[in-house]
């Protein structure tokens, strides 16, 4: 997956998904973007404002372990500087 951050000069992010449209037919597309917002749901909380986001996912969203996506996905926000910090 990427992450593409872009400043809005605002106090709210906001984010956006998208697949590759080579990642295969509109029903995989469209299960990539659910597994993105599901990502994206169980770190929103802990997320600063940090400018408008869209989040790009591949084909091999759909073949990998959970545990594996959600630490690249701590790492893509971590590196953008859009998760508090942890205690």
């Amino acid at each position: 997956m990427v992450l593409f951050v872009l400043s809005n000069g605002r106090k709210t992010s906001r984010i956006g998904f998208t697949s590759q449209r080579s990642a295969g037919s509109a029903v995989k597309r469209n299960r990539i973007r659910r597994r993105l917002r599901a990502l994206f749901s169980d770190f929103a909380e802990s997320m600063t404002p940090c400018g408008d986001l869209i989040l790009l996912g591949k084909k091999p969203i759909l073949t990998e372990d959970w545990d594996q996506l959600v630490r690249a996905f701590r790492k893509l926000l971590l590196r953008a500087g859009c998760l508090k910090k942890q205690r």
